[in-house]
């Protein structure tokens, strides 16, 4: 067995059952997959849906779950507990997206996170979820 996998197990994000990266299958099958909502904020549409200002440089969002459940206790625990080697599994999906669109793309971004927070953490979070998406549609 791997010595740093005997010493430090990897977890589930959501729940921490050992051995699971990113999600475990009891997590994974409550991920809350977006279905296709709106093309320019990718919200699910409906009364309260709150699109981008008309005025918004912004074209089209990708995204692949909705921020609820697994997701978001998945995602604070990379943020906040250091979850780094997780970062990549969780924009893979997002990547896949991007390809799965086949978006003519001038640009793929994602919103920066403030410098003392990248201090703080030790990595700009966004920008790695957000490269594998940016790789995927010809930007990075």
């Amino acid at each position: 067995m791997d010595p740093v996998a005997l010493l430090a197990p990897s977890r589930c994000l959501a729940c921490g059952a050992r051995g699971a990266v990113p999600f475990c299958a009891p997590c994974g099958a409550r991920l809350p997959i977006l279905h296709r909502g709106c093309d320019r904020c990718a919200a699910p549409r409906g009364a309260a849906h709150a699109c981008w200002p008309p005025d918004a440089p912004v074209d089209a969002t990708i995204a692949v779950y909705d921020y609820r459940g697994p997701v978001s206790a998945g995602i604070a625990a990379a943020k906040l507990r250091g979850a780094r080697a997780s970062w990549p599994l969780l924009g893979a999906p997002l990547a896949q997206a991007v390809l799965a669109r086949e978006p003519d793309l001038d640009v793929v971004t994602w919103v920066t996170t403030p410098r003392p927070r990248v201090r703080q953490r030790g990595v700009d979070h966004a920008q790695v979820l957000g490269r594998p998406g940016g790789a995927a549609g010809g930007g990075g």
